[in-house]
């Protein structure tokens, strides 16, 4: 589909999302939806559709007929396609075994990824996600002490500490519609603060289906894929959904930066789907980094 035939459908499906949800939340296991790409024979098509979330995917044959999801639905006088995904939930990824790995933050509990420095109009600080600084009070909005793992000493060394936050649910409109999940830690150690300030700024963009992006976690080096935006399941909503090639994420990589082949920032991770300990996720949620920027008033740096 060509982006400007993508954004025409992306727009008409959003005048009637809220008809299409209505009409399906009778059927079984479905338990919410996004805005993405429809799959044909476990392959991404580039054909915009609204994907529905299950609980648990069965045959058709399994179920009666009135749970059947059709390939397409009719709601006045409009027409979407639909697809179906299983859906396992998501949960915050900031905590994990002791890792190595120069941009990883710890607040004294949790683990997280440094998504890259940021620049405001008067000073300069390392960004991550809110939850990944949150402390020992647990809360994202009150002062926590920020360290960054040293491979050189092999310890975690004290930087900082917490500073502005933005966390919390989306509104459910489109530019502020998923979780917000993003924070700022002071710069108190010399040589990261002259990284920081010589550091180039990385542009930002609007994501768009299909495209590959790539990140630096604590877990290493990640390839994805936009499959998705404006992921709805209950009250949980997200900008962005991203799926990650084998082995995908981990606990201790949320705040790592989703880039495209331009290198333009497109997503901050913080969620992935509910596999087991030591399994990595497949299907991951992220803040749009346009909202990032504008909420904090930064420009994001290379690290």
């Amino acid at each position: 589909m060509r982006p400007k035939a993508a954004v025409r459908e992306v727009s008409r499906i959003r005048g009637i999302r809220s008809s299409v949800e209505a009409l399906l939340k009778e059927k079984s296991n479905v338990i919410g939806s996004m805005i993405g790409l429809k799959s044909r024979e476990n392959q991404l098509t580039d054909q915009v559709s609204l994907v529905v979330f299950v609980s648990q995917k069965l045959p058709a044959d399994k179920l009666l007929s009135e749970h059947r999801i059709p390939d397409r639905i009719k709601i006045k006088g409009m027409s979407v396609q639909l697809d179906v995904l299983p859906y396992a939930g998501m949960t915050f990824q900031a905590s994990g075994p002791f890792p190595d790995g120069s941009l990883t933050t710890f607040d004294g509990i949790e683990y997280g990824t440094m998504t890259a420095f940021a620049r405001t109009q008067f000073e300069i600080y390392g960004l991550t996600c809110a939850h990944a600084v949150e402390g020992l009070d647990n809360n994202a909005y009150s002062p926590s002490p920020v360290a960054i793992w040293s491979p050189t000493h092999k310890k975690a060394i004290p930087v900082g500490q917490s500073a502005i936050a933005l966390a919390g649910g989306g509104a459910g409109v489109p530019g502020a519609f998923g979780f917000s999940d993003a924070a700022l830690f002071t710069l108190a150690d010399s040589s990261l603060r002259k990284r920081a300030l010589a550091g180039t700024q990385i542009p930002v963009a609007a994501p768009k289906f299909g495209e590959p992006v790539f990140g630096t976690a604590t877990s290493g080096a990640k390839v994805g894929k936009v499959v998705g935006i404006e992921q709805r399941v209950g009250i949980e909503l997200a900008d962005l959904v991203v799926q990650v090639t084998h082995p995908g994420t981990f606990r201790g990589d949320s705040g790592m930066l989703w880039r495209n082949a331009k290198g333009q920032a497109i997503g901050i991770h913080a969620k992935g789907d509910g596999n087991g300990p030591g399994v990595g996720s497949g299907l991951t949620a992220a803040m749009s980094a346009f909202r990032a920027a504008a909420g904090l008033q930064i420009a994001f740096i290379n690290p």
